[in-house]
C-alpha cells in the first residue's frame, strides 16, 4: 500500500513539474531598412572596404549569420506584408506599396485582410510584449488594420509609406502617432527632430522599460519581448542631419549619393544604440536580432533616391536581382552556429514561421533532436492555409547552417487571364526565369553605380567582369529571360535560347503559382462615406483612421 502511494506521490510531483516548467522564449529584435540597396553596408564589401561604413550592422552580420542568397518583394509594403503575415503576396493581394497611404496618393482602403493574423498577435499567445516602431504601411483606414488592431501593445511612427523626417508630413498633413492599445493619439511633441534619432529614442524606452518590468518579477508580466523597429531610412526624401553627411564630403563627390551615407550613418549608429542598450539592459544573452531591407534600392536618382545595387542589375520596383536580393542578417540567441555566411535560399515569408518554431520551443530546445513542436500548432481555427509559395520553417537552417527547407521562389504571379500588369517570375534551384516585366516599371533594367564609385571599392559579389553592352548576343532585352542566378549573379547572360526546355519547366512551375494567385483587387476592404481630410483637419491635421471598427460607420472624432 506504501509502495503504491508513493508510486502516485512521485507521478504527481513529475506531473507538477512538468506543467510548471516554463519554456525560456527569446526576445525579438526586427528592424528593417527602408530602400537599403545591396551595396549599401560594408560587410557587403571585401576586407572591409566600403564606400560606406557601417560598422555596428557588420558587427552583427560577423557574429552572427549573413544571408546571402535571401530574398525579398520589389516594393515595401509587400515585403512587410510577407515579414507580418509569413503568406506570400500572391494570396494576400499586396502586390503594390498602395496600402492606407503612399506619397502622393490619397489614402485608402487597401490593407492586408483582418483573417491573416499577424505575427505581434502570435507572440502575444506565447506571452510576449509586442511593440511597433517607426514606418507601417499594411493599412490605415481603421482602428483595426494599424499596428495595434493587429496585435503590438504600442506604435510610435507612421501609418503611410513616406514622409519628410523633420517635419513628419505626408502630403497635405502630418503623419506621426503614439498609439497604446485602442487610444490611437497623434503626436506633434517630436515635430523638428529626424526620424531616425526619434525611432531609436523610442527603441531604448521600450527596451529600458521592458527590463524594469522583468526585474519586478511579476508572474504577470511579460517575459519575452518582440520589437518591430522599421526604420524611415533611407527612403526619400534623401535629408539627414549635416553632422552626418559632413564626413562623406571628401570621398564622396555625388551629392545625392553624400546625402544618402549621411542616412545610413545616422541609421547604423542607431543600430548600434540599440545593441548597446540590450547589453546594459540585461538582455543581450537572450535576444535574436533581425536586421533586413524591405527591397532593392532605388538607384540613380530612381525615386529621388540614390541607393546602389551594384553590381546587380536593376533596383527597387524590378524583378531583376538588385530589386530582389536583399540585404539581411541574424543575431544572437538561439543560433547554434555563428560567424559564418549562409547561402540557402531564404525568402521575406520565412521569417515568420522561423521565428515562431523558435518562440514555441524556446532557446533551450535543440532544432536538431526529436521533440521539436512545429510552429504551425498553434495557428488558430479559420486561419487561411498556407499554400505554395508562402513561408516555411528555415529555423534549423538558419541556426545551424544546414540545407534550406526551401528550393523554389515566387518572385512574382498573378492570376491566369488576369495579370494586374506587375510582372511574373520565379527561381527554382539556381534558375531563375522573368516571363515578363511590368509595363508600369519605371525603374531601369540596367546595371548603375548610382554614386558608389565601383572601381574604388569591391563587393562581396563577383559578376567575373563589366556588365555587358546591349549588343551582346546574350543580353536580355526582350522576354521571357533565364539565368543561372549561382553562376550568373548579376544577370549578364540570358540563356532562355539555349536552354528552350528548361523555359518550358519553369513556365509550368511558375502556372501552379497563378493558379492560386488572387487579383490586386484582393485587399481592397470595405470603407465608410467619411472623407479622410475632415478627419485629419479635426485630429490637430494629422491623418488618421476615418472608419470605425466595423469600417461601415465614420471614425467618432
Amino acid at each position: 500500500m506504501m509502495l503504491k502511494l508513493l508510486g502516485v506521490l512521485s507521478t504527481i510531483l513529475i506531473v507538477a513539474v512538468a506543467t510548471t516548467t516554463k519554456v525560456r522564449r527569446p526576445h525579438i529584435i526586427f528592424m528593417v531598412a527602408d530602400d537599403l540597396g545591396y551595396n549599401d553596408v560594408s560587410f557587403h564589401s571585401k576586407n572591409g572596404s566600403a564606400q560606406i561604413p557601417t560598422p555596428h550592422i557588420d558587427l552583427l552580420a560577423h557574429e552572427g549569420v549573413e544571408l546571402r542568397s535571401y530574398y525579398v518583394q520589389p516594393v515595401c509594403s509587400p515585403t512587410r506584408s510577407c515579414f507580418m503575415t509569413g503568406h506570400h503576396v500572391i494570396h494576400t493581394g499586396i502586390y503594390l506599396p498602395d496600402c492606407g497611404k503612399s506619397p502622393g496618393t490619397q489614402p485608402n482602403t487597401r490593407a492586408v485582410r483582418p483573417e491573416f493574423t499577424m505575427l505581434p498577435k502570435h507572440l502575444k499567445g506565447l506571452g510576449y510584449e509586442t511593440h511597433a516602431i517607426g514606418k507601417w504601411h499594411l493599412g490605415m483606414h481603421t482602428p483595426a488594420v494599424v499596428p495595434t488592431g493587429r496585435g503590438f501593445d504600442t506604435f510610435y511612427g507612421f501609418y503611410g509609406g513616406a514622409e519628410d523626417y523633420f517635419s513628419h508630413k505626408n502630403g497635405l498633413f502630418r503623419d506621426y502617432h503614439d498609439d497604446v492599445g485602442a487610444n490611437l493619439k497623434p503626436d506633434w511633441k517630436d515635430d523638428g527632430t529626424y526620424s531616425t534619432l526619434l525611432y531609436t529614442k523610442r527603441a531604448v524606452s521600450v527596451i529600458k522599460s521592458f527590463a524594469a518590468t522583468m526585474q519586478q518579477d511579476s508572474q504577470s508580466a511579460p517575459k519575452s519581448l518582440f520589437m518591430y523597429l522599421a526604420f524611415q531610412a533611407i527612403h526619400e526624401p534623401d535629408e539627414a542631419p549635416q553632422k552626418y553627411i559632413d564626413p562623406f564630403t571628401a570621398t564622396i563627390s555625388n551629392q545625392g549619393r553624400r546625402k544618402v551615407a549621411g542616412m545610413i550613418s545616422a541609421l547604423d549608429e542607431g543600430i548600434g544604440i540599440v545593441a548597446g542598450t540590450l547589453k546594459t539592459e540585461g538582455l543581450w544573452n537572450d535576444t535574436l536580432i533581425i536586421f533586413t531591407t524591405d527591397n532593392g534600392g532605388p538607384a540613380q536618382g530612381f525615386n529621388f533616391n540614390w541607393a546602389s545595387n551594384w553590381p546587380l542589375r536593376g533596383e527597387k520596383r524590378t524583378l531583376w536581382e538588385g530589386g530582389l536580393r536583399g540585404v539581411g542578417l541574424v543575431a544572437g540567441a538561439g543560433l547554434q552556429k555563428k560567424g559564418y555566411v549562409n547561402h540557402e535560399l531564404f525568402h521575406a515569408v520565412d521569417w515568420m514561421p522561423s521565428l515562431l518554431s523558435l518562440a514555441v520551443n524556446g532557446l533551450d530546445a535543440d532544432p536538431t533532436a526529436p521533440g521539436w513542436k512545429p510552429w504551425s500548432t498553434i495557428l488558430a481555427n479559420g486561419e487561411p492555409p498556407f499554400q505554395l509559395g508562402d513561408g516555411v520553417d528555415a529555423w534549423h537552417s538558419l541556426s545551424t547552417g544546414s540545407p534550406s527547407p526551401r528550393t523554389e521562389i515566387i518572385h512574382e504571379s498573378h492570376p491566369i487571364g488576369n495579370d494586374d500588369g506587375h510582372g511574373q517570375a520565379v527561381r527554382v534551384g539556381d534558375f531563375k526565369l522573368i516571363l515578363k516585366k511590368s509595363p508600369g516599371w519605371t525603374a531601369g533594367d540596367s546595371w548603375y553605380e548610382s554614386g558608389s564609385d565601383p572601381s574604388k571599392y569591391t563587393n562581396v559579389i563577383d559578376c567575373g567582369g563589366p556588365p555587358p553592352k546591349a549588343s551582346a548576343p546574350d543580353y536580355c532585352d526582350s522576354f521571357p529571360c533565364l539565368f543561372n542566378i549561382r553562376q550568373d549573379p548579376c544577370e549578364y547572360h540570358d540563356l532562355s535560347k539555349s536552354m528552350p526546355d528548361k523555359v518550358a519547366q519553369l513556365k509550368q512551375t511558375l502556372q501552379k503559382y497563378q493558379r492560386t494567385s488572387v487579383p490586386d483587387s484582393f485587399h481592397v476592404l470595405p470603407g465608410c462615406s467619411t472623407k479622410p481630410n475632415l478627419v485629419a483637419i479635426k485630429n490637430n491635421n494629422t491623418w488618421m483612421p476615418w472608419c470605425s471598427a466595423t469600417n461601415e460607420e465614420p471614425m467618432v472624432i
